[in-house]
């Protein structure tokens, strides 16, 4: 009997041997996924959006048109259920999280690649409204992403590249969550002079099954 055929995943060529320094959980998490397979993963964030009044309603125009397009949720919410589902091919990982909000269901969009020196390419949205290319590194345990461009689709022609200097930070950390079975996510954005204008962190289980055994 042979094995089913892999996909590639970004993570793995960006990371390449140092991918076997991380847990077998989360090393599962950013391995290649069989043929056909998709991966799901189930749990709960502590908190998530903008912290603080007065940076929600500075960032609101741009938080409603980063929301409409799946990229970067408009609200504020704790103790939220939220879904992951990753699905490889061409090279690519395409996945789509579900947020379920006190009021409505939100789902956030993105597209990875991979780039030469460690690095991936996140098309963030529907429309890929933000795009981001993120290092990719292995401190303690844990895969860290840290932001090193960030651009903005202004129009389907126009797109634009923050300078350093008013670009966010962004750093995703995924490590395990020792003594349970799941593992733990955390994500910040953070500005120049406005210090966290975005965040969110919480634990999830994460398995791997095929197309047939995918359930809605």
């Amino acid at each position: 009997m042979t094995s089913p055929r892999s996909s590639t995943s970004p993570y793995a060529v960006a990371l390449g041997r140092r991918i076997d320094e991380l847990p077998p959980r989360v090393r599962a998490y950013f391995s290649p996924l069989p043929e056909g397979a998709v991966g799901i993963g189930r749990g709960e964030l502590s908190h998530l959006g903008t912290p603080g009044r007065i940076r929600r309603r500075v960032l609101a125009p741009l938080f409603r048109r980063a929301d409409q397009d799946g990229a970067v949720c408009a609200d504020s919410a704790r103790n939220i259920a939220f879904s992951v589902r990753n699905r490889g091919g061409d090279g690519l990982i395409r996945a789509t999280r579900t947020f379920h909000l006190p009021d409505r269901t939100w789902v956030m969009h993105d597209v990875v690649s991979p780039l030469p020196g460690s690095r991936v390419r996140d098309r963030i949205g529907r429309s890929g409204i933000l795009v981001a290319v993120f290092a990719v590194d292995v401190e303690h345990g844990a895969l860290v992403l840290r932001s090193t461009r960030v651009g903005i689709r202004i129009s389907p022609q126009l797109r634009l590249r923050l300078p350093q200097l008013l670009a966010p930070r962004i750093r995703l950390t995924e490590s395990d969550d020792v003594g349970t079975d799941r593992q733990r996510v955390a994500l910040t954005v953070d500005m120049p002079l406005l210090g966290r204008i975005y965040a969110y962190a919480g634990t999830f289980a994460y398995e791997i099954r095929t197309a047939e055994e995918e359930s809605p």
